[in-house]
Order: C-alpha cells, then structure tokens, then sequence
C-alpha cells in the first residue's frame, strides 16, 4: 500500500516467505528489475508473479531447445555460427541482430551501473525469442526438411545461451541449471 514496513505494526513481509513461495531467483529478478538503484523498493506480489512467470517462459525456451534437438537429434553445441550463417533466412538474421544489440546496450547500461534497465533489456529478449520468434519458426521446427530444422534449432539454440549469460548475473541459480542443461 505505499507504507513503510515495520515489524512492531505488523505489516512486513518475510523474505523468506516470498523465497519458499516463488524462490530466491524470482525474489532476485523482481527485486533488481523493479527497483531504480537509490529509490525506495515498493513490494508488490503482482509484479513478482509477473517476473516468476518470465522466468517460466525462460524455462519453457529451454524445454523446447532441448525437446526439439533431442527429436531431431540435432546437437546444436556442436554447430559453428560460420556454418549457419548462409542458411539465415530474414527471421534468424533478426534474431541474432537482436540478441547483439541487447549484448551491447546490456554492456553500457552496466558500465553506467543502471541494473533495473540491464535486467529489463534481457527481459525484453527472452520474451522476443519466445513470443516472437518460436512462433515464426514453428513451422520449421516441425518441418521434414533437417537443414531449417536445424537452423532453427541453432538459432533458438545460440540466442537462448548468451541470454543466459547476460541473465546469470541476475537471477544465477535457474540460468545455472539452464546453462547446465
């Protein structure tokens, strides 16, 4: 409600209510994305069920990733950039324009110590990556032909793993395990 919070009037909430409810990853995400560096931090359970939802698509990128290579049997690790590369069509060219702008403008807005706007800019690119672009190229993640399949995939692949980098800093304990996986 705007007021400060206070044990003697009852009205705090536990960190550790939060953390056994949503996890520390979440309770990370939302407290560095929603709080400008210097400002007073105003909870609200709304906007971190948004965030713990955003990192269920991040997980759910991920399942996919690995439930269409494993499908396909497509090891997308073992792909270099230069062999792809002639095969982009316009969506996987923007895609990984993309995924380089985010890289860079990420790199600045941390050199000038702005997190709310690095977490943000990494938000915006894995909701891209799943809102946008898997839905492009359903169709050629169930296509017969391998070589789009496998574009796809390595797309999906490469742009999902350097957004778990940027995102370790953030929210370290589910990119770990992404990154793992």
């Amino acid at each position: 409600q705007g007021r400060k919070m206070s044990k003697s009037l009852g009205n705090y909430i536990s960190p550790n209510e939060i953390i056994d409810k949503y996890g520390a990853d979440a309770f990370r995400y939302f407290s560095l994305a929603c709080t400008n560096p210097g400002l007073d931090f105003n909870y609200n359970f709304d906007d971190l069920k948004v965030k713990y939802s955003n990192l269920s698509i991040l997980w759910n990128l991920k399942n996919l990733l690995i439930g269409q290579a494993t499908l396909s049997k497509i090891n997308p690790f073992k792909i270099s950039y230069s062999e792809m590369e002639e095969s982009f069509s316009l969506v996987e060219k923007y895609m990984i324009s993309r995924l380089n702008s985010t890289i860079c403008d990420v790199t600045k807005l941390l050199d000038k110590y702005e997190v709310n706007l690095a977490v943000i800019e990494i938000e915006k690119l894995f909701l891209e990556l799943s809102r946008t672009y898997v839905q492009l190229v359903r169709d050629k993640l169930n296509s017969a032909d391998s070589s789009e399949r496998k574009v796809a995939i390595y797309v999906l692949y490469h742009t999902l793993l350097e957004t778990v980098k940027m995102f370790s800093v953030f929210s370290p304990l589910v990119s770990e395990k992404i990154y793992l996986d």
